[in-house]
């Protein structure tokens, strides 16, 4: 490698003057002038506990260059922090696990030509407290997925509780139509032809509190709430345009059964009912049951405070008051896709790429909410809700594990911002 050095085009040291080796790059030529992208090649998680790791790059150019960095995230350009150094050009960047660089290379005229870095004065910065609890507001109603009822081929004898999509395997084998695991033709691809086969499908549901609520689904022959029959008629949908909504009457506090039949076909299979509502949901082990709304919530899994199915988004309203400055945002333990900032009313940035900050400018003295939205994941709504073992693939099979890769049990994942912000105050 040193024999060959004069041949490299372009190398990259971290701050400790070691070679970085979880890099990789793309350089191209555009007339005189040249484009390099850098990016991590590393396999790196947000979960490892390295994603707030800080470098600053030392990118070595060959040749004399004045670099541009172009942000691809927001569209701005600006010019790098570089020096000309032996015939070469020598970029500073800072530089997180997460981060990629794309550098516009325009040949310099001046050979003698010289920048260096910029340096930055830090501020002083003040804490603010943050409240352990705090109000909230989800972006859809809660959900308890009903995927284990009794069920039954002709309304009268009902057989065990059993997980929807065993059942339907089940029925299936029976009728002769084609698995809908994803191993036979695609439902979408066979004739439509009017169902004559249907499944009764009968859930408890077991409720610490009289609430409204609605019924999600996606096929409902007819629906019998607590003993009485309920009219099947569309109002809305949840989350899939096919995945319809209609109004049931209120739960009543304590055992509540719902029964609903639904067809099956060579290319209609069963899936999970939804029942929708402003209440909050228990799980323990293989059971749900439906409890009431919590009026708070803090910095913890959302599946933990009464939302365990839930995988919209959740909106933390934070009250604060600080003196006039620059306020920076850091939330850098959150899961799920990205969090959303909002400054009394204001959209002021997104927090998804680390050291997960952001700042706002000129903050006034006096109160402020702050707002920050969790943008959720549907992973515990339509996900593998009874997986064990984690995989690294993602296909059908993963809804039809067996042996030690399947339980009854429900097995969610974490979702919320899982540690409380950090407010500070720059003046």
């Amino acid at each position: 490698m040193d024999a060959l050095g004069d041949e490299r085009e372009i190398s990259v040291f971290g701050g400790n003057g070691e070679r970085r080796n979880d890099l990789i790059y793309n350089l191209r030529q555009d007339g005189e002038n040249k484009w390099l992208f850098i990016a991590h090649c590393d396999d790196m998680t947000r979960m490892d506990g390295n994603d707030c790791a800080y470098d600053e790059l030392r990118i070595t150019v060959k040749g004399m260059f004045t670099p541009s960095l172009y942000n691809t995230l927001d569209g701005t350009i600006r010019q790098a922090d570089y020096i000309h150094e032996n015939g070469n050009t020598v970029i500073f960047a800072p530089c997180y696990p997460l981060d990629s660089f794309l550098y516009s290379l325009a040949l310099s005229k001046e050979k003698t030509e010289k920048r260096v870095p910029t340096t930055q004065t830090k501020k002083v910065a003040q804490q603010i407290a943050v409240p352990d609890f705090v109000s909230y507001v989800r972006s859809e109603p809660n959900a308890l997925v009903l995927d284990m009822p009794e069920w039954s081929r002709d309304g009268e004898r009902f057989m065990p509780r059993e997980e929807i999509l065993r059942i339907d395997r089940i029925v299936r084998s029976e009728l002769g139509y084609p698995a809908a695991d994803g191993c036979d033709v695609q439902p979408w691809r066979l004739s439509a032809i009017e169902p004559c086969e249907f499944v009764w499908l009968r859930y408890t549901i077991e409720s610490e509190t009289a609430v409204p609520c609605m019924l999600g689904y996606e096929y409902a022959d007819s629906v019998r709430f607590n003993g009485k029959d309920i009219p099947v008629a569309k109002d809305g949908w949840y989350v899939d345009k096919e995945i319809y909504t209609m109004r049931l009457p209120s739960l009543v506090k304590g055992k509540n059964e719902l029964l609903v039949r639904v067809p099956v076909s060579a290319r209609i299979s069963m899936e999970n009912l939804f029942l929708l509502g402003d209440f909050g949901v228990e799980t323990l082990g293989a059971h749900a049951k439906i409890t009431a709304l919590p009026s708070v919530i803090t910095f913890d899994a959302l599946r933990k405070q009464g939302m365990p199915f839930y995988g919209a988004n959740v909106t933390y309203k934070i009250p604060f008051t600080c003196e006039a400055g620059d306020l920076t945002v850091t939330t850098d333990y959150y899961i799920g896709a990205l969090v959303s900032a909002r400054l009394d009313g204001n959209d002021v940035g997104k927090i998804v790429l680390p050291p997960y900050k952001l700042q706002i400018e000129n903050v006034a003295k006096g109160e402020h909410m702050l707002e920050l939205t969790l943008c959720g994941t549907r992973g515990n709504t339509f996900g593998t809700l009874h997986l064990t073992t984690p995989k690294d693939w993602k296909g059908p099979d993963m809804w039809y594990s067996g042996n030690n890769m399947w339980s009854y049990e429900y097995c969610l994942h974490d979702m919320g911002i899982m540690k409380k912000p950090e407010l500070t105050l720059g003046k």
